[in-house]
């Protein structure tokens, strides 16, 4: 990494961050991810567990939009052995860069999916009777105990055993003969919330129908949910969002380090007269005689159009109002009162890397931090800093 100023007009205008000095000189848009940050985020999430707590790590849908081959590598590299993805396609991807790894597939056993996940040895998160019905028939099969987690719904009514199905189980354990029951794991549906009592709710809950079932391990806790307290973390924590250093739950003295920065080339600057639109059907017109700076990203690169006329972007400090319609290559922002040498065509415009500043956009948009980087389209330059 370098510092790097670009050359517009034959004027050099500093930046705030550091540009990757790896970035092809006709980027207009790139996303770095610090692996060294998401390594020591990782050993941070880990010092607050409570002892004898495994850390595993969600990275589902390509580590949200991150790259999951890179960060499951870091993560490896830091530790962790646990690995939780979506689907087996997910699975097959990271699996060759991590050697002795437990990898879980979250949406358990799918029709045609059973013989990838005997081959590989993937873990499938049994989410209802008919998939455990699906994997004990493998058991059977095969004359031998398959490994599976049970999914215990407690609040979510989305995936996972209702308390109907868990008293079913509860009844005629038969129905789990073969399965060699690795974890019972449920999800806080609100985590981020840290006084709403829904989530002693849940817990009470799955402790309600683990219970009921033969004893096995626990995994109860996400990024949020860690921070909720010991009586959480049973025996695996599985955060996502927190490895790379956006949950607002971790504060001092736990601090996490964003690890993630995702810039944008501004690739014009024009005036507004009063009354002049902005993008499509006119859902902005300028109240006064502004300066807009049109950056060359758009919903096609996944910054999405929720942000329309409420999103604000900081340029080294000062607010931008995102103007107009996000369209889908261009987003305009209202630079009126920010220096001119900050805004100047060619110029790079930091979107996300501060928690807090990502949190707000956020909140503007109506929208989680999830939501935005798992959107981020192949457009992006993507960049990886400290990979060893």
């Amino acid at each position: 990494m370098t510092h790097v100023s670009l050359k517009t007009s034959d004027a050099l205008h500093p930046q705030s961050f550091e540009v990757p000095a790896s970035l092809p000189l006709h980027a207009t848009a790139y996303l770095e991810l610090d692996l060294e940050a998401v390594r020591q985020n990782y050993k941070t999430i880990q010092s607050v567990l409570k002892k004898g707590c495994r850390l595993s790590a969600v990275v589902k849908a390509n580590a949200y939009g991150m790259g999951a081959i890179p960060t499951s590598k870091a993560l490896y590299q830091a530790g962790c052995r646990d690995f939780f993805v979506i689907n087996v396609d997910e699975a097959l991807d990271i699996k060759p860069f991590l050697q002795d790894a437990n990898i879980y597939i979250l949406n358990g056993v799918q029709q045609g999916a059973a013989s990838i996940l005997l081959r590989e040895k993937f873990i499938p998160v049994l989410l209802s009777l008919e998939q455990i019905a699906l994997w004990q028939a493998e058991a059977r099969r095969l004359d031998q105990n398959l490994p599976a987690i049970l999914h215990l719904d407690t609040g979510l009514s989305r995936e996972g055993l209702s308390y109907e199905e868990v008293t079913q189980l509860h009844n005629n354990l038969a129905l789990l003969d073969g399965l060699d029951i690795k974890y019972y794991i449920s999800h806080l549906a609100n985590a981020d919330e840290p006084n709403n009592s829904e989530n002693i709710g849940q817990l009470n809950r799955f402790q309600e129908l683990c219970s009921k079932l033969p004893p096995a391990p626990k995994s109860f806790a996400n990024s949020h949910g860690i921070m909720r307290g010991q009586n959480y973390h049973f025996d695996m924590a599985r955060p996502g969002m927190a490895i790379f250093g956006y949950c607002d739950s971790f504060k001092e003295p736990n601090q996490l380090m964003p690890a993630i920065r995702i810039a944008a080339r501004i690739i014009r600057r024009r005036p507004l007269s009063l009354g002049q639109p902005v993008g499509y059907n006119a859902l902005f017109k300028a109240q006064k005689p502004m300066l807009t700076a049109t950056l060359n990203i758009g919903y096609a690169d996944g910054f999405l159009r929720c942000l329309t006329n409420v999103g604000k972007i900081n340029i080294q400090g000062y607010p931008a109002r995102i103007i107009g319609k996000i369209s889908m290559d261009y987003t305009v922002l209202d630079v009126t009162d920010i220096p001119n040498d900050l805004t100047e065509p060619g110029t790079w415009v930091e979107i996300v890397h501060d928690a807090d500043a990502f949190e707000e956009l956020c909140t503007l948009g109506g929208t989680c931090t999830y939501e935005i980087v798992a959107r981020l389209g192949p457009r992006f330059q993507r960049v990886y800093k400290n990979e060893n």
